[in-house]
C-alpha cells in the first residue's frame, strides 16, 4: 500500500516509521520546514522547503484516484488533498469548555466507533497539575462495556464521510450520576493518537479499510519525555545530544519525535524538546503504568521533564465506571 504522511511538525513522523517498518511504501512531507530534520536518517521528505500544490501534484492526482491514502495532521494537507478516497485528516472539533477528567476514543468508521475505549488525561507538564496546561500523561482504559458515542456526533461525521480517530471530552454531572458530552477532538490529537496505535495490531490495514484490531490488555499508558524549552512553542531549540546508553528494549517501547540518526548513532534534533513519548500496557494499571514511567526514567535525556504521577486519577476513574456498570 503507498502513504503519504503530510505532518504540519513532526507530530505524524513516529507513525510514519511505524507504518515503514509494517513494510508499507511510504512517502513524508513536512510542512514547517524547521521540523524537516525531525528522523533524519531514517525517513527521507519528500520535498526540500514548503509543499506546494504544484510540488505535489503527482501525489495529488494519485490520491483523488484512490491509488494513495494520505495521512495528516495539518490543515494545509487537507485542503491540498481534499477529496482524496483515501483521506485521513483533521476534520474539525469543539473545543472543551474545561480540559475534561475523562473522554471516550474510538476510530470512527460507517457511522460506528470501532475499538472503543476510555480515556484519562493529566493535564499539566508536571505533577499534580502543575505548569503548563499540556497533556503531561494519559491513560487508556479497555472495559466490557463504554458509552455510545453522541448521535448528534456521529451524524455529522457521517455526513462529511469521516473516518478516524475521535475524541469526546466528558463531563461527569454527580447529580444525575451521568457522563455529559462537552467537545471533541477529531484527527490525530497527540497522545490520544499514541495510545491508540500503541495497542493497534494492523496500522497500515486499518488506513486500506478494515476495523481496527487492538490489543486485549486493559490498560496502555503513554507520557511524553521533554527537555526545555517545551512546552513553549516557537522558542529556540536545545541543543542536539547523542542519547548515549539508549537501549533497543527503551527504544521499542517509544513513539520518537525530537530525533536523528548519525550511523548507528542516536541523536536528538535540537527542534522544539519533545524527544519521545513512553509507553507502557499490561493487564493492571499498576503494571501499564510502572512500564511506562520505567522507559521514562531509562531514556538518557539531560535536564528531563515527564510526569512521574502519570495515572494517578486512574483508580477513582474505575471505581466511578464500575457504580456506573461499565466494568461488569
Amino acid at each position: 500500500m503507498k502513504l503519504l504522511v503530510f505532518s504540519h511538525h513532526h507530530g505524524l513522523l513516529p507513525f510514519a516509521y511505524r507504518l515503514k517498518r509494517e513494510g508499507h511504501n511510504v512517502e513524508v512531507v513536512v510542512w514547517n520546514n524547521r521540523y524537516a530534520r525531525a528522523w533524519e536518517g531514517r525517513l527521507d521528505k519528500l520535498l526540500q522547503g514548503k509543499p506546494t500544490a504544484e510540488a505535489l501534484s503527482t501525489q495529488i492526482d494519485e490520491a483523488l484516484a484512490g491509488e494513495l491514502v494520505v495521512v495528516t495532521d495539518s490543515l494545509k494537507g487537507q485542503e491540498m488533498f481534499a477529496g482524496a478516497k483515501y483521506l485521513y485528516g483533521v476534520p474539525g472539533q469543539v473545543p472543551w469548555p474545561t480540559p475534561p477528567t475523562i473522554c471516550l476514543g474510538g476510530w470512527f468508521a460507517a457511522g460506528e466507533l470501532l475499538g472503543a475505549h476510555w480515556l484519562v488525561p493529566d493535564w499539566g507538564l508536571w505533577p499534580g497539575g502543575l505548569g503548563a496546561s499540556v497533556l503531561g500523561a494519559c491513560t487508556l482504559l479497555r472495559t466490557p462495556r463504554v458509552m455510545e458515542l453522541p448521535s448528534q456526533l456521529a451524524d455529522a461525521l457521517e455526513k462529511q464521510a469521516y473516518r478516524g480517530l475521535v475524541v469526546v471530552g466528558l463531563d461527569w454531572r454527580a447529580a444525575t450520576r451521568e457522563l455529559v458530552p462537552t467537545g471533541f477532538q477529531a484527527g490525530w490529537p497527540f497522545l490520544f493518537t499514541h495510545l491508540f496505535v500503541s495497542g493497534l495490531q494492523n496500522f497500515g490495514n486499518l488506513l486500506a479499510g478494515e476495523p481496527p484490531q487492538t490489543s486485549t490488555l486493559a490498560f496502555e499508558v503513554a507520557l511524553p519525555v521533554t527537555q526545555p524549552p517545551w512546552p513553549i512553542p516557537g522558542a529556540p531549540g536545545p541543543q542536539p545530544i547523542r542519547l548515549d546508553g539508549l537501549s533497543n528494549e527503551v527504544a521499542r517501547q517509544c513513539f520518537f519525535h525530537d530525533l536523528a540518526l548519525k550511523g548507528s548513532e542516536v541523536w536528538t534534533a535540537g527542534l522544539d524538546g519533545l524527544v519521545a513519548v513512553a509507553r507502557g500496557s499490561g493487564a493492571s494499571f499498576g503494571s501499564a503504568q510502572g512500564r511506562a514511567l520505567g522507559v521514562a526514567q531509562a531514556l538518557p535525556v539531560p535536564q528531563k521533564q515527564f510526569r512521574v504521577d502519570a495515572g494517578a486519577r486512574v483508580p477513582s476513574v474505575l471505581v466511578g465506571l464500575e457504580e456506573l456498570g461499565f466494568l461488569g
